[in-house]
């Protein structure tokens, strides 16, 4: 079924499976090399690509691919995608911007009401 979709023939009664099969062929290699959340790819941008969005967590942008039967054959459909991940930081750091505590240290201790954020 797999060689029809690529010749460009059965597009109308490709199986699901065949679909899934191409997908997993196609980001196979870029899953390796890139970060991927859900169907999307992203790169961790550098400098000054960063973008905070606050609360500790920055834009990311990747792409989102997915294998469609057409008339044409198999083609590769590929957009552009976006969602936040959390900065890249100390432990102690994100608690403290979390829990928006200044002056915090590595004896710093909680106070009971910051526990209970």
């Amino acid at each position: 079924c797999l060689e029809q979709v690529l010749k460009g023939s059965g597009y109308g009664d490709v199986p699901q499976e065949t679909l899934v099969i191409a997908d997993i062929v196609i980001r196979h290699f870029p899953s390796m090399r890139y970060i991927t959340a859900g169907r999307s790819m992203y790169q961790r941008p550098e400098g000054k690509d960063r973008l905070s969005l606050g609360e500790a967590t920055e834009l990311w942008t990747g792409v989102y691919t997915s294998a469609r039967p057409s008339n044409w054959g198999l083609i590769l459909n590929v957009d552009e995608s976006h969602t936040a991940f959390y900065e890249e930081q100390p432990v102690l750091d994100f608690v403290a911007k979390t829990l928006r505590l200044n002056n915090i240290t590595p004896n710093y201790s909680l106070r009971d009401s910051d526990r209970m954020v």
